[in-house]
């Protein structure tokens, strides 16, 4: 009977065991890749590749050193600058970027008073630009940046929100109302017909003061659909095209000509958020709005009967008189409701 016991308890430790290998095999760290004899030389070589780009930037700038980097097989790095990083920038902010700064080549910047600043600087003001932001409200005219009594105001879809809902809740209108507001007649109503036109003429007159045409690339564009996602995050492909037109502009040689080049540069304003355009017969049941937050690493995404919600829940605790709303007059919008509610 002891010997049954022993060897029934031998076959089952050898089975336990047996288990407990596979599981260690299982999380075993993955070996690491393969190297060619010439990764060093690989590394070195990448390491003093030139020219050495700095962008100094905001929510653009990852992508524009991605493409100033790979058209050119140089180098690149980039800062994003803050509000506060930008105003302090002059009074001494500079000084933190001051190694990257004496190492670049080009020194690309949206931020005019940085571009300012280091025009005015002996060692700089050689290889300073200026890079216009890529900004432009001709998909997305009811966008707006709104401030509640100094402070940045963010409602579901972040910095965004708009125009029309804001109006609508100051007006009075339940969100059953404010649903059935969305319609090209409230568009009319609202100039936003006006805006965009006045959008995309700014936008061009901008670049072109910078010594970069787009009149011919926007025509294309436009042919293609849509390619803002919101008021400043454009698509991938025209930071791609406008990045080109610079370097040109500034007599950068462009060597890398591969037809996939554009994915080659990771396009991290993806993850962000998508504003939908409004369709010209009033139909928004396919209106799907993408929140540039996520819940559980999850997207967060709701169409516009939740977004109405959500955005009249976000102005709850706004006092009217404490809020600013960038490019556009509340009042006039609110009366312009108002009359039509009447």
């Amino acid at each position: 009977m002891k010997w049954l016991i022993k060897k029934t308890f031998f076959r089952l430790s050898r089975f336990v065991n047996k288990n407990e290998r596979v599981v260690n095999a299982a999380v075993k760290p993955a070996a690491t890749p393969r190297r060619p004899l010439a990764y060093e030389a690989m590394i070195e070589n990448s390491q003093t590749a030139k020219p050495r780009f700095l962008v100094l930037s905001g929510c653009q700038s990852k992508m524009i050193a991605g493409f100033c980097e790979v058209l050119t097989l140089g180098q690149s790095s980039y800062h994003f600058l803050s509000i506060q990083k930008v105003e302090g920038f002059a009074k001494g902010g500079w000084k933190s970027y001051q190694e990257d700064l004496d190492n670049a080549d080009f020194i690309y910047t949206q931020k005019r008073q940085v571009a300012d600043f280091l025009l005015s600087h002996n060692n700089y003001k050689d290889k300073v630009y200026y890079f216009p932001v890529i900004n432009c409200a001709c998909f997305h005219p009811d966008i707006a940046y709104m401030q509640h009594d100094g402070e940045r105001l963010v409602g579901p879809m972040g910095d965004y929100h708009s125009l029309l809902i804001t109006a609508a809740y100051f007006a009075g209108f339940t969100q059953r109302q404010t649903l059935g507001l969305f319609n090209p007649d409230v568009y009319s109503a609202l100039k936003f017909d006006v805006k965009k036109e006045r959008e995309r003429a700014v936008f061009i007159a901008k670049f072109k003061k910078e010594g970069i045409d787009l009149t011919a690339a926007i025509t294309r564009w436009d042919s293609e659909g849509q390619w803002m996602r919101t008021v400043n995050h454009p698509i991938r492909n025209v930071i791609f095209e406008i990045v080109l037109k610079v370097l040109q502009r500034d007599g950068v040689e462009v060597v890398n000509h591969s037809p996939s080049v554009v994915d080659w540069i990771e396009d991290d304003l993806a993850r962000s958020a998508e504003w939908p355009l409004y369709p010209l017969d009033g139909d928004t049941s396919l209106l799907i709005f993408k929140s540039p937050y996520s819940g559980s690493g999850n997207g967060i995404y709701f169409n516009l009967e939740k977004f109405i919600e959500y955005s009249f829940a976000s102005l709850l605790m706004v006092d009217k008189e404490k809020l600013n709303v960038n490019g556009r007059n509340l009042d006039e919008m609110i009366k312009v409701l108002e009359d039509m509610k009447e």
